[in-house]
């Protein structure tokens, strides 16, 4: 075979390639895969700006966010957290804010650890099949500033989005978009509205991929595995985490149906719509009443974007 029709044929299956892919991501069975995914860092590059329309009122602060990362999101989810957020936002933490005439102010976000923001994907820019940026919506964002000298104090709401730039299939920058934020409470002179402006960077780039196909359901386990239950114990935890796998949602746990079993499940933190990123956690307390000298704890789940699975955890009981 000679070098003109090695590089024929090689770029014949490269354009089949890449139609393929084309062709899945038309049908809407694409997704976007990312790596190393798992915890993040960002910080802003200089300051992070919140400021009215005209700009009389103005707070910059240097910003700094930590959360978790999924290892993708399935293309057909977009604008819908029908299938889980892509991220979560954990901790966002401003600092050395100064207000329109240089004075100190203060800035915080409203956050607590049990109720991360949530971050939805939107859409991807660029030709495919190579992506230039990734369009995400933090939700659920509630932000207070505030200046002594001023003496104003005011509470903003809303929705913000950003551009995650992708260079060379690699992201590690993004912008905010100017979202507008609605003021809930706050002093006279408070802003009705406003919006950020601003730049930050992850700590680790993440590799980002158009895949053909959905993402690949992970392995949901268990510990401890197998359960053992002692006679002077009572109590015990099991903790469930995805491992490996896209957005993680428990269904449902309980014992399994057996004649004269008696296992109370006490708290149940893995319920109530929690979805569940590559690495994250969550925890079911049970109680031993009366129970057989074995059986298994029942555990329905799904993966983003395939039907739900059982998994079976099985105890040991001393009586």
């Amino acid at each position: 075979m000679n070098a003109t029709l090695r590089r024929l044929l090689h770029a014949t299956g490269m354009a089949a390639v890449a139609l393929a892919l084309l062709a899945s991501v038309a049908a809407g069975s694409a997704s976007l895969g990312i790596e190393p995914a798992g915890s993040f860092t960002a910080t802003s590059e200089g300051r992070v700006t919140f400021q009215d329309r005209g700009g009389a009122f103005r707070v910059s602060c240097n910003m700094t966010l930590t959360g978790i990362l999924g290892i993708g999101v399935n293309k057909e989810a977009a604008r819908s957290l029908v299938e889980g957020p892509v991220a979560k936002v954990k901790t966002a933490t401003l600092g050395s804010c100064t207000e329109t005439l240089g004075g100190a102010a203060e800035g915080r976000f409203l956050l607590e650890a049990e109720e991360p923001y949530q971050l939805r994907y939107d859409s991807f820019l660029g030709t495919l099949p190579n992506i230039t940026g990734v369009l995400l919506t933090t939700l659920g964002v509630k932000l207070e500033l505030g200046s002594r000298s001023l003496g104003i104090r005011c509470l903003f709401e809303g929705e913000i989005g950003f551009l995650v730039r992708v260079e060379a299939g690699r992201m590690s920058r993004f912008t905010y978009l100017e979202s507008v934020t609605r003021l809930i409470s706050g002093s006279e002179s408070c802003p009705r509205e406003g919006a950020i402006r601003g730049t930050m960077r992850l700590a680790t780039a993440q590799t980002i991929t158009l895949q053909a196909g959905r993402i690949r359901p992970g392995v949901v386990t268990a510990s401890p595995e197998p359960m053992r239950i002692t006679r002077n114990q009572n109590e015990q935890f099991l903790m469930l985490t995805n491992s490996g796998g896209p957005q993680l949602l428990i269904r449902r746990v309980q014992p399994e149906e057996r004649e004269g079993h008696v296992f109370t499940i006490l708290e149940n933190a893995c319920l109530f719509g929690r979805w569940l990123l590559n690495g994250e956690r969550c925890s079911v307390l049970v109680r031993k009443e009366r129970v057989p000298a074995e059986g298994q704890i029942v555990i329905e789940y799904k993966f983003s974007g395939v039907v739900a699975a059982e998994k079976r955890v099985r105890y040991d009981a001393e009586l």
